[in-house]
């Protein structure tokens, strides 16, 4: 219960500081990518930390532009990092669940090269649906989720999900994160 208690302290912590006020970003209505298998929800804390991150940065970066959104728990320690950009330069705003704080830097100068790293989070599939999708095609090996990605890889957006097995290995799936076709399974 105690843990309970910890994580709802955070998470309102991070949403202060964030100041939060806008609903949660929403994808578009896309087609259901089959097969699902419902391991997290729009609550899991995977998910709903990083759209708090996702919101928080779009607030304080006007017209931003995104080109990562990540969640990494491979540690002991949770990472979660939105990066993007706008006319003003590349920022990266990183929240590690140690330090209990968003850092929020402006790490680069807008290029040519930067801009076509940009996607529109609306268009992609929600990190939920991404992550149970995943799930699906780990075959019932998966035993935790130790971190999701989403990036843009030769020109197109595509998440990268990495689960834990019983016996310590990773799996690995990559797959579009617009249509949901899948890429690969590393086992």
């Amino acid at each position: 219960m105690k843990s309970v208690f910890k994580k709802s302290r955070l998470f309102i912590m991070l949403a202060s500081l964030l100041g939060v006020v806008s609903p949660m970003a929403q994808a578009a209505d896309l087609v259901p990518v089959q097969p699902t298998v419902a391991v997290v929800d729009e609550q899991h804390q995977a998910i709903s930390w990083a759209n708090l991150m996702l919101n928080g940065f779009l607030q304080h970066h006007e017209g931003a532009s995104i080109n990562e959104i990540s969640f990494d728990a491979t540690d002991t320690v949770v990472t979660l990092t939105v990066g993007g950009f706008n006319k003003d330069g590349v920022y990266k705003a990183v929240f590690t669940n140690t330090a209990n704080e968003v850092k929020d830097e402006k790490v680069g100068k807008l290029t040519k090269t930067v801009e076509k790293t940009a996607f529109d989070p609306s268009t992609i599939l929600p990190p939920a649906v991404a992550v149970n999708f995943a799930y699906a095609q780990a075959e019932g090996k998966a035993t935790s989720l130790l971190s999701w990605a989403v990036k843009i890889e030769k020109g197109t957006p595509q998440y990268t999900v990495v689960f834990a097995t019983k016996d310590k290995k990773t799996i690995t799936v990559v797959f579009d994160a617009v249509s949901g076709k899948l890429l690969s399974v590393t086992k």
